[in-house]
Protein backbone atom coordinates (compact mmCIF):
# COMPACT_ATOMS: atom_id res chain seq x y z
CA UNK A 1 0.00 0.00 0.00
CA UNK A 2 1.02 3.66 -0.14
CA UNK A 3 2.27 3.59 3.45
CA UNK A 4 4.41 0.45 3.37
CA UNK A 5 5.70 0.63 -0.22
CA UNK A 6 4.98 3.89 -2.05
CA UNK A 7 7.66 3.19 -4.68
CA UNK A 8 5.92 -0.04 -5.70
CA UNK A 9 2.60 1.75 -6.16
CA UNK A 10 4.27 4.58 -8.06
CA UNK A 11 5.83 2.03 -10.41
CA UNK A 12 2.39 0.70 -11.41
CA UNK A 13 0.70 4.06 -11.83
CA UNK A 14 -1.73 4.70 -14.68
CA UNK A 15 0.00 4.44 -18.03
CA UNK A 16 2.84 2.24 -16.70
CA UNK A 17 1.65 -0.77 -18.71
CA UNK A 18 2.01 -2.97 -15.62
CA UNK A 19 0.58 -6.48 -15.81
CA UNK A 20 -1.74 -7.62 -13.01
CA UNK A 21 -3.01 -11.08 -12.03
CA UNK A 22 -5.73 -12.18 -9.62
CA UNK A 23 -6.98 -8.65 -8.92
CA UNK A 24 -10.38 -6.99 -9.21
CA UNK A 25 -10.63 -5.17 -12.52
CA UNK A 26 -12.91 -2.57 -14.06
CA UNK A 27 -12.62 -3.03 -17.83
CA UNK A 28 -14.50 0.20 -18.48
CA UNK A 29 -12.10 2.43 -16.53
CA UNK A 30 -9.00 0.21 -16.68
CA UNK A 31 -8.64 0.35 -12.88
CA UNK A 32 -7.39 -2.54 -10.77
CA UNK A 33 -7.82 -3.13 -7.04
CA UNK A 34 -6.75 -5.66 -4.43
CA UNK A 35 -7.11 -5.88 -0.66
CA UNK A 36 -4.35 -3.75 0.79
CA UNK A 37 -4.03 -1.40 -2.18
CA UNK A 38 -6.19 1.09 -0.34
CA UNK A 39 -7.99 1.03 3.01
CA UNK A 40 -11.38 0.43 1.35
CA UNK A 41 -12.44 -0.84 -2.07
CA UNK A 42 -14.18 1.50 -4.51
CA UNK A 43 -17.71 2.29 -3.34
CA UNK A 44 -19.28 2.18 -6.80
CA UNK A 45 -19.10 -1.47 -7.91
CA UNK A 46 -20.62 -0.82 -11.33
CA UNK A 47 -18.40 -2.41 -13.98
CA UNK A 48 -16.07 -4.11 -11.48
CA UNK A 49 -15.21 -7.80 -11.82
CA UNK A 50 -13.68 -9.84 -9.04
CA UNK A 51 -10.55 -11.91 -9.63
CA UNK A 52 -12.67 -14.77 -11.04
CA UNK A 53 -14.38 -12.47 -13.55
CA UNK A 54 -17.71 -12.36 -11.68
CA UNK A 55 -19.44 -8.96 -11.57
CA UNK A 56 -19.22 -7.39 -8.11
CA UNK A 57 -22.54 -5.63 -8.69
CA UNK A 58 -24.25 -9.05 -8.68
CA UNK A 59 -23.11 -9.87 -5.15
CA UNK A 60 -25.52 -9.80 -2.24
CA UNK A 61 -25.06 -6.96 0.28
CA UNK A 62 -23.75 -9.36 2.94
CA UNK A 63 -21.20 -11.05 0.65
CA UNK A 64 -17.77 -10.56 2.21
CA UNK A 65 -15.76 -12.61 -0.29
CA UNK A 66 -12.47 -11.04 -1.32
CA UNK A 67 -12.42 -9.00 -4.49
CA UNK A 68 -8.92 -10.22 -5.29
CA UNK A 69 -7.11 -13.49 -4.68
CA UNK A 70 -4.67 -13.35 -1.72
CA UNK A 71 -1.90 -14.17 -4.20
CA UNK A 72 -2.55 -11.20 -6.48
CA UNK A 73 0.58 -9.88 -8.20
CA UNK A 74 1.85 -7.27 -10.59
CA UNK A 75 4.89 -6.89 -12.78
CA UNK A 76 6.37 -3.80 -14.35
CA UNK A 77 9.62 -2.71 -15.95
CA UNK A 78 12.48 -1.39 -13.85
CA UNK A 79 12.23 1.88 -15.76
CA UNK A 80 8.96 2.51 -13.87
CA UNK A 81 10.53 2.13 -10.41
CA UNK A 82 11.29 5.61 -9.06
CA UNK A 83 14.13 4.67 -6.69
CA UNK A 84 16.25 2.87 -9.27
Amino acid sequence: NEVTNPNALDSIREGSQAIFTNVAHNPTTGEVWWEGKSPKPPTDVKGWLDWTGAPLADRKDNDTAAWAHPNSRFTTTLANVPNI
